[in-house]
């Protein structure tokens, strides 16, 4: 079987989400997330709240995968500002040529924008590959929490600090 070359990731379209995304969106956290419950309801919340900023990544044959980030509450004594990747998905044929690392720098850059400090992320305890991307991407392991997801899967929160903050 013949597979697609995904253009570096420099090629790549980054945009914010229209309304027209959403079904595909959210048809594609229903296959990739369907071990941790209901995400076509969880991110259908997410999808139409003003606050987060839903980023889709695409090239010329259509979208290759989705972020979104949203402002967290004020933390610590300080009350600084944080933020949550709510979320990041990547189409199989498109893994490992630079997309969701785009994804998560836009991400870094949308926090940094609306004064969060750091960015705190969910994934599940046995996704090895996701755990192994994040710290690729300078995030760290911060504590195991007993339950996480609708379905009862055990999570793991990652954290990264943001330059300047």
């Amino acid at each position: 079987m013949a597979t697609t070359r995904i253009p570096a990731a420099s090629m790549l379209d980054l945009r914010d989400a229209v309304a027209g995304d959403h079904p595909w969106i959210l048809a594609l956290a229903e296959v990739l997330f369907a071990d941790l419950g209901d995400y076509r309801e969880i991110l259908g919340d997410w999808l139409i709240t003003p606050r987060a900023e839903v980023l889709v990544a695409s090239d010329a044959a259509g979208p290759l995968g989705f972020a979104i980030v949203a402002p967290r509450p004020r933390i610590g004594f300080r009350r600084r500002v944080g933020a949550e990747l709510v979320a990041i998905a990547v189409i199989e044929r498109a893994r490992r040529n630079g997309v969701g690392a785009r994804l998560v720098h836009e991400a870094e850059r949308r926090a940094i924008r609306f004064g969060a400090c750091e960015i705190r992320l969910h994934t599940a305890q046995g996704n090895i590959a996701g755990q192994d991307f994040f710290t690729g991407c300078g995030f760290r392991p911060r504590r195991a929490l007993p339950i996480f997801y609708p379905s009862g899967v055990r999570a793991l929160e990652f954290c990264i600090a943001l330059p300047g903050r």
